[in-house]
């Protein structure tokens, strides 16, 4: 089975992916770790497609009511 890794701010985790949003011009992912809901929000579709090949791509991490945003990786192995 595939999981997601997310890294952001010097932290690794691995949380439960409850929706994919292919959208134009960013794909978007929708993830749930310890009860909470936020976005991993991809460049391009591109980048998306290399992350679940199994490379390590750059993403914005996103809470769920927008007002924090943060860089950080993404791979699905």
């Amino acid at each position: 089975m595939k999981v997601w890794t997310i890294s952001y701010d010097g932290n690794e985790c691995q949380p439960v992916i409850i929706d994919e949003q292919y959208k134009q011009p960013y794909p978007q992912l929708i993830f749930l770790l310890d009860g909470k809901k936020f976005f991993v929000e991809f460049e391009n579709r591109s980048d998306h497609r290399m992350c679940t090949s199994g490379k390590y791509v750059n993403v914005e991490v996103i809470s769920w009511n927008r007002s924090i945003r943060q860089k950080g990786t993404s791979i699905l192995k």
